[in-house]
């Protein structure tokens, strides 16, 4: 069964990674998907492979913090297919920095990409939905949009907290235009940030996997099923919610 038959999907970040996963699983579900990222050669690529594989899909570059991006994006959009049905917030950039370690530039780095990128697409998309009767949007928190962590990731942790209260403000907001707004929260998933690899400095420290009960990395593709099911209409009264993906880091 395709749950988003004929349905136009925009999702950032989409190059790579769990991005990659979430336009791959959504073209084979019927959307025509918009793969939205700043690697023009790997988002081409995306797309072509999806292409191969019988489905539809185009490559857009777009930064996400960049408002005339966005402008430009929703309008061809708008022009081509007439509107837009699903939009999926995922790009991101993480720095790893603590509170005091932190710079001005790392900081609104983060906050640029992973919290102002997020308003950007849902300000310049919404307004498409409203005209169009509706839509579906997903926005990618995380586990540390909603707890503290280990005390380093300032940036990201305050960028995620606030994609997490902006999602229900928006679902609040729009319900009644027939917009439902929830958020997607990963833990630790093999292609987040870059391939995850337990042997490598780079990555998660084993004490994150120790206190995840389910005792592993999640991956993109489970990441991309909870994306599919708040983006079609298995979740038609579902809205506001922070799903987490995560193994079951927050449940304890």
């Amino acid at each position: 069964m395709e749950l988003l038959s004929d349905d136009i999907a925009l999702v950032t970040g989409a190059a790579r990674g769990q991005g990659r996963a979430e336009a791959e699983l959504f073209a084979d579900h019927g959307a025509t998907v918009i793969v939205a990222d700043i690697r023009d050669e790997l988002g081409e690529e995306t797309a072509a492979s999806i292409r191969d594989g019988g489905g539809e899909a185009v490559y857009r570059s777009l930064d996400v913090s960049s408002e005339s991006q966005w402008e430009e994006t929703i309008a061809a959009i708008a022009d081509t297919y007439g509107g837009l049905d699903v939009l999926v917030n995922n790009a991101g950039v993480l720095n790893s920095e603590s509170i005091v370690e932190e710079t001005v530039e790392g900081w609104q780095r983060v906050i640029d990409v992973d919290l102002v990128g997020v308003w950007l697409g849902m300000k310049h998309t919404i307004p498409l939905m409203c005209e169009t009767g509706g839509g579906r949007i997903v926005n990618t928190s995380s586990i540390y949009g909603s707890v503290g962590g280990f005390g380093n990731c300032a940036a990201y942790h305050a960028a995620k907290g606030g994609v997490t209260v902006l999602t229900k403000n928006a679902a609040v907001g729009y319900a009644e235009a027939g917009i439902r707004v929830n958020s997607v929260h990963p833990g630790v998933v093999t292609t987040r940030m870059g391939e995850y690899d337990p042997d490598e400095e780079h990555s998660p420290p084993e004490r994150l996997l120790a206190v995840t009960p389910m005792e592993r990395a999640g991956t993109a593709e489970e990441v991309a099923n909870a994306v599919l099911f708040l983006a079609s209409e298995l979740s038609s009264f579902v809205t506001g919610v922070d799903l987490p993906v995560d193994g079951g880091y927050l449940a304890r």
